[in-house]
């Protein structure tokens, strides 16, 4: 493998948004390929791979329980193999070097910001360290009876690293029911003997599941940044 990383960033319209975080990626990690990956859109990044023409054995209920999908329709019918790949969204900013960013979880097989298991559940809320169990565990029945028994979740999607092992691992366990997309990812990589890696918590504070107030003026990673204002 000649690529150390390979940053997807996934996208699904080519607006104001997307095209100005598209370039601050660009400009702030010249030195890592970046490929721009979409489904069935009427206007494309430059460089874009469009996973519409590939298999799609998922049910489409609803945009938020698949989006992690394309990951793995991108993966399965990839051009460019890297050691580790990166899943940046639309609505993350990213004004850094992504390797000096992710050092401490750099030879993870999977980094996410949560990392769930049933009944162990803990995030950050006001500052403080809390026991909570994560809400699409509720999914659980979905999946099938084999895989129920490895149930884990990783959040968010966006913003995870994943070693080549790794996301090899996930797609190869994969389920394709209907369930939500957090738990289908972190069950495959279970499922797989995966060990993942939290975050440090220099991306904790910055890589949320709810949107920033507003543009941060410090460099970092951000999501969810869901207006440029």
């Amino acid at each position: 493998m000649s690529n150390e990383l390979c940053i997807l960033f996934a996208y699904h319209r080519c607006d104001e948004l997307t095209l100005g975080h598209y370039e601050a990626l660009r400009k702030s990690n010249a030195a890592h390929q970046i490929i721009p990956i979409t489904d069935d859109v009427p206007e494309y990044l430059p460089g874009s791979v469009d996973v519409k023409s590939f298999p799609d054995p998922w049910p489409v209920t609803g945009p938020r329980r698949r989006c992690d999908t394309m990951l793995y329709r991108w993966f399965l019918h990839r051009t460019v193999t890297a050691k580790r790949y990166l899943l940046l969204e639309y609505d993350c900013l990213c004004t850094v070097d992504v390797a000096d960013a992710y050092r401490e979880v750099w030879d993870a097989d999977v980094a996410a910001r949560n990392a769930w298991l049933p009944g162990q559940g803990r995030d950050t809320v006001g500052g403080e360290d809390i026991a909570r169990e994560w809400y699409h565990f509720r999914d659980i029945g979905l999946l099938p009876t084999a895989d129920q028994p490895f149930a884990a979740a990783l959040t968010p999607v966006a913003g995870m690293l994943f070693a080549h092992h790794g996301l090899q691992g996930i797609v190869d366990h994969v389920t394709t029911n209907d369930v939500f997309c957090e738990l289908r990812l972190g069950t495959a990589a279970r499922k797989a003997g995966l060990k993942p890696m939290e975050f440090p918590e220099s991306l904790r504070r910055t890589i949320r599941w709810d949107p920033h107030p507003a543009v941060p003026a410090e460099p970092g990673i951000y999501h969810a940044i869901k207006s440029l204002a």
